[in-house]
């Protein structure tokens, strides 16, 4: 719709008045008449004309009066990004280079130092390094706020500008000047670009029968790659008892690489839904495929780094009551960004719609709230508490030797020692391994002759 009426504007006849300003009023109404035609179509009001002769004259002045000479395209440019850059974070002018640049990280490779970044507070936050890149490698965390960049700050540009910064030829360098929460100093990074090529879903066991997930981003080839990762290590294992899928710091990406997902785990139903102006309902999300993942307990973690589409996907989880949502709340970015093409290969990038869960809450600013919260960090024991029970009196009688069952000898399996160092995980394991303990518990009931 969006591009029928910019095409109906653009073949529309505009006549410019004679003005001894022709080129900047001439301008200036263009605008201004491109813009009445749209909210026309949409019977909305027209735009004042007392903002168009604003525009005219402060565009007239700065030709004038500006220190240095400056074309009219990249006053027009700066103008187009400051209205998308006063919408909302998010929204954003892409010019060829940007629009390609956007392509590319859809695929998954990428020149930079690897880092998801927000524009908030007239400053660049990180949402999360990307894995096994230099600025994962080199330290950079979550929230850390990038206040030079190459000794130029920040709050001196904006967003498209710094991300751009932080891009560059490979083996170049970049140095970065990072604030970051209960550290009094200043922190300085140097990093070496590299090729960024992301491989958004790696695997391991963390411990037998029990199967570990992370999902870095989603891309377009996230859930083909995580699906073939699940089938060939359940079809080799000799048991598996249960998934740890990892959302922690995943900053999006594609949202239909996570609805994509989320259909690999829920058998039919809801997946998500988004609403656009004034709510109303734009698109609903299916589940198709059938739980591919043959039913297993899933415990999803998630941080304040986990965002857009990791929000998506583990609101669906959560409110198909699918899986058990464990760590703290996630970041909050609930909206949706339309890619509207432009002529000369240039693309807005603008906020169209609001993500809702199954259930229909939104995820925009609140986030997805963990059903069990775990601060991230070393595992630790509860204090001991000395209480008396049969087994510490003196002489008490042993009890009776019953063979255990298989998912009872799992579930006493100790955790290795380099999983205690992520209580996150930690707890994931151990409540996986109650929910086993349970099944089982619940199975030989069932099957017990009744008396």
């Amino acid at each position: 719709m969006l591009q029928r009426k910019a095409a109906m504007v653009a073949n529309h006849p505009i006549t410019m008045p004679i003005h001894k300003r022709i080129n900047c009023l001439g301008i200036a109404l263009v605008f201004c008449l491109s813009t009445t035609l749209v909210r026309a179509a949409d019977h909305e009001p027209e735009l004042p004309l007392d903002e168009l002769r604003l525009f005219s004259a402060v565009f007239h002045q700065i030709q004038q009066r500006y220190l240095h000479e400056t074309t009219d395209a990249t006053l027009l440019e700066s103008a187009i990004r400051g209205m998308l850059d006063g919408l909302d974070p998010h929204s954003a002018y892409l010019n060829a280079p940007e629009r390609r640049e956007l392509n590319i990280d859809a695929k998954g490779q990428f020149g930079g130092i690897g880092v998801e970044i927000e524009w908030r507070d007239n400053t660049v936050v990180v949402i999360a390094p990307i894995d096994d890149t230099p600025a994962a490698r080199a330290g950079i965390k979550s929230g850390d706020r990038i206040i030079t960049i190459d000794d130029r700050p920040t709050h001196q540009q904006n967003f498209q500008h710094s991300s751009e910064q932080l891009r560059g030829s490979i083996g170049s360098t970049v140095q970065l000047t990072v604030q970051r929460q209960g550290v009094d100093q200043l922190l300085r990074f140097e990093l070496q670009r590299a090729i960024v090529k992301v491989h958004s879903v790696r695997h391991q066991w963390p411990l037998p029968g029990y199967l570990y997930l992370r999902i870095s981003r989603f891309q377009e080839e996230t859930a083909t790659e995580l699906l073939k990762i699940l089938q060939s290590q359940l079809d080799g294992a000799a048991t598996t008892h249960g998934l740890v899928l990892d959302l922690r710091d995943n900053p999006g990406g594609l949202m239909a690489a996570a609805v994509a997902v989320a259909d690999i785990f829920l058998n039919g139903g809801d997946i998500v839904s988004t609403r656009g102006r004034n709510e109303r309902p734009l698109e609903k999300f299916i589940a198709q495929r059938g739980d591919l993942s043959r039913g297993l307990p899933i415990v999803v973690l998630l941080n304040n780094g986990s965002a857009s589409a990791a929000e998506v996907l583990a609101g669906a989880l959560q409110d198909r009551q699918r899986a058990v949502l464990v760590g703290t709340r996630s970041f909050g970015k609930g909206s949706v960004q339309s890619i509207i093409p432009l002529p000369k290969a240039q693309a807005l990038k603008l906020t169209t719609a609001l993500y809702f869960t199954p259930n229909g809450h939104s995820i925009q600013a609140t986030g997805i709230e963990p059903d069990i919260v775990v601060e991230y960090g070393q595992w630790q024991l509860p204090p001991l508490k000395l209480n008396t029970r049969e087994n510490n009196l003196p002489g008490h009688l042993p009890p009776p030797t019953v063979p255990a069952t298989a998912a009872q000898q799992q579930a006493a399996t100790p955790i290795d020692r380099k999983v205690t160092k992520d209580s996150q995980l930690h707890a994931a394991l151990l409540l996986l391994q109650g929910m086993g303990w349970t099944q089982a518990q619940a199975a030989s009931t069932s099957s017990a002759p009744a008396h």
